[in-house]
């Protein structure tokens, strides 16, 4: 049964530091280095310098980036740039962004602390890589914070928060931030007690899914594991135990997933004739008109295992698996609901047996959430070639998850994201 909880937030301190928007930072996964430059020039106060220090000549096994967290972290809390919440809430989160299309939505959920488990009612939808684990569970030892909430979904179709929300909604909120990317970001602090025991007792019939933060919520799996090994007497609700989760609801109209499209570069003996004629084993080839004749076939067809390529001039394509039993009998032992999906074809027989190429790897895939930037790689020659990829559907990934599958990395792209250092949960 999932278990939720308020916690004491910690929160800058708007009149130590002014406007908080130069203080925080998006997660530290898609932060470039071009952005982190940006970043660290904000404020001597931002978030970066904690979530994706730099390395400094000399650093060794004390002195590194990440005693250097410690240390701003230390340093912010004594000098009150940071101050924690006297009394213990569960945040109302609400986002405003605007979609390419020039429309406008509204994301609405909430952050609290959930109890760790082994995947049981938390659960993910894809694997983690080792080097990641490594750097966050390494920050966490020095800081032992969680500076971004994991961003979880789950199915509530009778919505059962709105009301809630809604009750909310009629104060002002506590915190008000035009954001990154045109975001509008308003919070409330949920502290009555009886509505925070509505929260409470509502999610625990729940599954939540992971979004994003799959190496956050495995590193605190990981923290846990070593806390309970040195604490043999631990008796279960000991901080260490829980971790800061950002929930919203599937059925929410708010929500909004981008594609994450792929390109290859630098491999050996690549030819776009030989890899037609491999492609025709799988595929119907469809020549298309150009972008937007790709792009509109792509939106236009029920096919979600479809995929859209580039190669240079003027050839844009649109791949069409032959038929199901091609997708079925290729991706043996993978249910319906995985090898239907665009991404899982586009890994499993255009990457890995077509151009062999493992699905892991960042030495030949190159990721990109923007379709002209993969047709400009293509033709600058900086890549080989470039697959487009529609979205895919929220109740499409809890059925992947559903089936026991995760998917591979980078599959989708969840808009917006949530802010690192807007709302804080320390353990200690």
């Amino acid at each position: 049964m999932a278990e939720i909880a308020p916690f004491n937030g910690i929160f800058y301190n708007k009149g130590k530091i002014g406007d908080i928007m130069k203080v925080v930072a998006p997660p530290y996964d898609v932060i470039s280095d071009e952005e982190r430059e940006k970043y660290y020039n904000n404020s001597e106060s931002n978030i970066i310098r904690i979530i994706l220090g730099k390395d400094s000549p000399g650093d060794d096994k004390e002195n590194n980036r990440y005693s250097r967290a410690e240390k701003f972290m230390l340093k912010w809390l004594d000098e009150g740039i940071l101050k924690r919440d006297d009394k213990p809430a569960i945040y109302l989160l609400e986002q405003e962004y605007g979609l390419p299309d020039g429309s406008r939505k509204v994301r609405k959920g909430f952050i609290s602390l959930v109890k760790l488990d082994q995947y049981n009612w938390v659960r993910p939808h894809e694997k983690t890589l080792s080097g990641p684990r490594e750097d966050r569970l390494r920050l966490f030892r020095s800081c032992r914070s969680n500076f971004s909430p994991i961003f979880t979904f789950y199915s509530d179709p009778s919505k059962s928060a709105g009301e809630i929300i809604a009750e909310k909604e009629k104060s002002e909120p506590d915190m008000i931030l035009d954001s990154i990317k045109g975001v509008r970001e308003s919070l409330w602090k949920i502290n009555e007690e009886g509505l925070v025991r509505k929260l409470v007792e509502m999610m625990k019939s729940k599954m939540f899914y992971i979004a994003d933060g799959h190496h956050r919520y495995a590193t605190a799996l990981n923290y846990q594991s070593q806390m309970k090994a040195a604490n043999p007497g631990s008796g279960g609700d000991e901080p260490y135990n829980y971790t800061m989760v950002y929930f919203t609801n599937m059925e929410d109209e708010g929500i909004t997933i981008f594609p994450t499209h792929r390109m290859v570069r630098d491999l050996p003996d690549f030819n776009i004739d030989v890899l037609m004629k491999k492609l025709e084993l799988y595929f119907d080839i469809i020549s298309c008109g150009g972008r937007e004749d790709m792009l509109k076939r792509l939106s236009d067809s029920d096919d979600n295992s479809e995929i859209g390529m580039y190669t240079g001039g003027d050839n844009f394509f649109v791949l069409k698996p032959g038929n199901e039993n091609v997708l079925n009998n290729i991706i043996k032992g993978r249910p319906g609901a995985y090898y239907r999906l665009n991404v899982a074809v586009l890994h499993e027989l255009v990457m890995n047996r077509v151009l062999n190429v493992s699905g892991d790897t960042f030495k030949n895939i190159v990721y990109s959430k923007d379709v002209d930037e993969v047709i400009k790689k293509v033709k600058e020659g900086s890549v080989q070639a470039g697959f487009m990829l529609k979205p895919i559907g929220i109740s499409e990934l809890r059925d992947v998850v559903e089936s026991g599958e995760l998917m591979p990395r980078k599959a989708t792209y969840f808009f917006p994201k949530l802010l690192s250092g807007m709302v804080i949960n320390r353990i200690k």
